[in-house]
């Protein structure tokens, strides 16, 4: 049973639409993915929103190539996505990635190919959104998975 503090915080994020849901989020999705399709990408949720169904913090979003290669969509995608959502500036307090750079950890390590990938905090109708577009070959794991 959650407490009357919880149950005021969760009425209070109904009334200001403050709060991700996977109803609040699928409209988004929905717009980036059809803005990065044709350029060979897609969209993939993560985070609380996948995992508890909400969050009260941020949408986290990955963009992944669709084939193994990127073919050279990276600025497109990212031309694409500012179209929709409003850039704020890079995370920069993930350990996974190096000081905002965007280049994950695998990548940094030299194993393997490297690529130009952004993680970036952008708002959406003053929600926050985390986005990861991932271009380098670690995301082949997860484009495999992601088309079995």
């Amino acid at each position: 049973m959650p407490s009357i503090k919880q149950m005021l915080n969760n009425a209070a994020d109904k009334l200001t639409g403050s709060y991700w849901t996977l109803e609040t989020a699928m409209p988004l999705i929905l717009q980036l993915q059809a803005a990065v399709r044709d350029i060979g990408y897609h969209v993939a949720l993560g985070g609380g929103v996948l995992n508890k169904g909400k969050s009260n913090k941020y949408l986290d979003l990955y963009i992944l190539p669709l084939n193994d290669i990127d073919a050279g969509g990276y600025s497109a995608v990212r031309t694409e996505i500012r179209k929709i959502l409003d850039y704020k500036g890079d995370i920069k307090t993930d350990p996974d990635y190096s000081q905002g750079s965007g280049r994950c950890r695998g990548c940094r390590g030299g194993y393997m190919n490297s690529a130009m990938d952004e993680s970036s905090v952008y708002e959406w109708k003053g929600k926050r959104v985390d986005v990861f577009i991932i271009t380098c070959r670690a995301s082949l794991v997860a484009n495999r998975l992601l088309n079995q």
